[in-house]
């Protein structure tokens, strides 16, 4: 097979998002595709998914939402995202939840946004964030460590919480590699 370009975009709020994408842009690589990394905050003008055969988009969530600049992109490029082969992934806490109430917000959370950008990628994943409360201003510290009390999670506000399954972004990055450049 020969490589495909493929474009990973992602928005992040405190990096976790960024180490994802940078996972799965080196696992792609390693499957012999050519891999465009983008930061939506660092997006270079003219940056197209029509320029690419696969696209992949990532953003993280904090008080409930995505970041208003993957929104802005997908709208703008719906035409040319929704006639290749996509995928979308969502970083959150609640997608590390232990209960099934947490993954079903998880997956709302994916949800939504797809309904607000009428986007409908051929893959989709929720992927359990980190809890950067180190990184926080107080408000969010706040806000994280009553929620976190709540779920049974961590409330040290002193340290950082890494809790992404790699097993499962690099489960979610292989069948992105597997999907065909033309849709059926």
């Amino acid at each position: 097979m020969s490589s495909q370009h493929v474009l990973v975009l992602y928005g992040t709020h405190h990096g976790q998002t960024a180490k994802v994408a940078r996972r799965i842009a080196d696992a792609l690589t390693a499957a012999g595709d050519v891999v465009t990394l983008v930061d939506i905050a660092d997006l270079p003008r003219g940056l197209a998914p029509r320029d690419f055969d696969r696209v992949m988009i990532g953003g993280s969530v904090q008080y409930g939402r995505h970041q208003r600049r993957l929104r802005r992109f997908v709208r703008t490029h719906l035409d040319g995202l929704n006639t290749k082969p996509t995928a979308f992934f969502s970083v959150s806490g609640a997608a590390a939840g232990r209960g099934e109430e947490q993954r079903a917000s998880a997956r709302g959370y994916v949800d939504e946004f797809l309904r607000e950008t009428g986007w409908h990628p051929g893959l989709t994943a929720t992927i359990g964030g980190s809890m950067a409360y180190t990184k926080y201003n107080p408000l969010l510290r706040w806000i994280t460590k009553r929620a976190a009390a709540k779920a049974g999670g961590p409330v040290d506000a002193s340290r950082d919480y890494e809790m992404t399954d790699w097993a499962e972004v690099q489960r979610f990055a292989e069948s992105f590699a597997a999907m065909s450049p033309a849709l059926s």
